[in-house]
Parts: structure tokens; C-alpha cells; sequence
């Protein structure tokens, strides 16, 4: 049976996903044409000799403009899409109202500083329009940091190398079959122990459970004993041509009933 790979979803979610990736885009231009460097935003410009992870959450400076730009055309996606449309519309006024800035709400809120009630907007969504406007910036700054790639292939820890955020997918690579961790937040990939939790550090095989899917190579890894799940994709059992070209954030996004498995099993993704 062929397998149901890459991960579908219905069709106003993919365009959802394509828009998306069209924002990011057009992001990336506008930061190559700046001239940005990570040093402007409170990183390194190099990851040699220097202690991971190279990025302080507290410390991010991100561009003013591009970030205030960003996150109102997320907003405005989200809420042709009906995702909490008079939350959204409520959230975008009080910010606007404000002396907070844009850039300075991301950072505040990704290092759990207190920013006051914005609006009437639930935490769920204000967390989604702000990871959803600060990976591209932390993306285009990881891939921009001279050395990162060669340092995260020994990393071997269960943070991220660049921003010290914890993974939220993994995958078997399909020469070796080695584990490979993503970061949630800005898409880094990094090597790491086969049979270890990336969340507790647990390394007793008994501690250690998954399932699969399938027909597909989706797995989910359980941790006995913090109760945490990841899923993870499984390369071996993918055609290279099927495989190519489908990103973390779609592997994520698209694999959302995997996480409903995870927690109706009384797992938990990690804090």
C-alpha cells in the first residue's frame, strides 16, 4: 500500500500554509536586503568557541518595522480564516493603542515576561500569532550564524543550539537511522541519543514506548517518566522523491491527530 505521505490536510489549511510560507518569504528578501546580521539582534555572529545556546531569549532585539508589519498581516490571515476573528480585531487595536511596540510584545512574550491584557484575545491565539511571526525572523537569523550547522551536529542536548527552545518534532534519518531533533521555534536541527528523552533525560529502554501509524512513517515516542510525547518522522520508510522538500513546520502542522493520539494516551507535549 502506498504510503500517505507527505502529510495532506484540507485544502483551506494548505492555503493557510502557503500563504505563510509566501509572508516568510518575502521576509527573508526584505532582511537579505537590509543587511542584517545576528549580531544586530543579540546573537553571535558565530558559533565558534562560543557557549550554546548562542541566543537569550530576553536579549532578542528583533527589526522594529518588519516585525509590526509581520505580525499585523498574521493577523489579518488569521482572521480571514475565521481563527478568532473578534479576538484578533479586539488584540490589534489594544497594541495599536499602546506604548508597546510590536517587536517588543514577541520578545516579552517568548521569555514569559508579563505584557498586561491585550484586548480580549485568548492566550491561545495570541501565542499562535506570536510564534507564528517570530520563527521566520529566529530561522533567518539561525541560518545566518557562521558555524551553527557544524556545532549542532555534536550538540546532543535536549535544548535548541541557537535559542534554547525544546524540541517538537523529530526524525530517523534514512542512511543511519539517526535521531534528529527540531526546534519549535526556529526550525534548528540538531543530532541526539536514539534512545533518550530529549525532555527528562531518561535512558532506561523500560522507561521508553511508541507507536506508528500505518502506512505511514510517523511515529510518536513516549516517555515514561515525564509523560511527554514527540512525534517523529521516519525517513527510512520514505521514497526520497516523496520526501523531498516537505519542512518541519508542514510535518508539524499537518500532523495535529498525532498529538490528539498522544494525549488521549494521557501524554503530554513538554512545557
Amino acid at each position: 500500500m502506498q504510503e500517505l505521505y507527505p502529510p495532506s490536510g484540507p485544502p483551506e489549511e494548505l492555503a493557510v500554509y502557503e500563504r505563510l510560507d509566501d509572508l516568510y518569504g518575502e521576509l527573508y528578501d526584505r532582511l537579505e536586503s537590509a543587511g542584517l546580521a545576528p549580531d544586530d539582534v543579540g546573537s553571535p555572529a558565530s558559533a565558534e568557541g562560543q557557549k550554546l545556546p548562542l541566543l537569550t531569549l530576553e536579549m532578542l532585539e528583533l527589526p522594529a518595522e518588519p516585525a509590526a508589519e509581520l505580525l499585523a498581516e498574521i493577523c489579518d490571515l488569521l482572521e480571514a480564516e475565521g481563527e478568532g476573528s473578534e479576538e484578533l480585531g479586539s488584540f490589534c487595536a489594544e497594541l495599536e493603542a499602546s506604548e508597546l511596540e510590536a517587536d517588543e510584545l514577541i520578545v516579552r512574550r517568548l521569555s514569559g515576561q508579563q505584557i498586561g491584557r491585550m484586548g480580549e484575545v485568548c492566550e491561545e491565539i495570541l501565542d499562535l500569532v506570536v510564534v507564528l511571526t517570530a520563527r521566520p525572523f529566529l530561522r533567518w537569523f539561525a541560518d545566518h550564524v557562521d558555524g551553527l550547522e557544524e556545532r549542532s551536529v555534536d550538540w546532543m542536548e535536549g535544548i535548541c543550539p541557537f535559542c534554547g527552545a525544546t524540541p517538537e518534532l523529530g526524525c530517523l534519518t534514512d542512511d543511519e537511522g539517526q535521531r534528529m531533533l527540531f526546534c519549535w521555534l526556529c526550525g534548528t536541527e540538531w543530532r541526539f541519543h536514539r534512545l533518550k528523552c530529549p525532555y527528562c533525560g531518561e535512558e532506561e529502554a523500560d522507561g521508553h514506548r511508541y507507536f506508528t501509524l500505518e502506512n505511514t512513517p510517523y511515529r510518536v515516542d513516549l516517555c515514561g517518566s515525564c509523560n511527554c510525547y514527540l512525534k517523529t518522522v521516519d525517513e527510512r520508510k520514505l521514497n526520497s522523491a516523496r520526501g523531498a522538500g516537505v519542512s518541519w513546520v508542514v510535518n508539524d502542522l499537518l500532523s495535529l491527530h498525532l498529538d490528539v493520539a498522544a494525549q488521549e494516551e494521557g501524554f503530554a507535549p513538554p512545557k
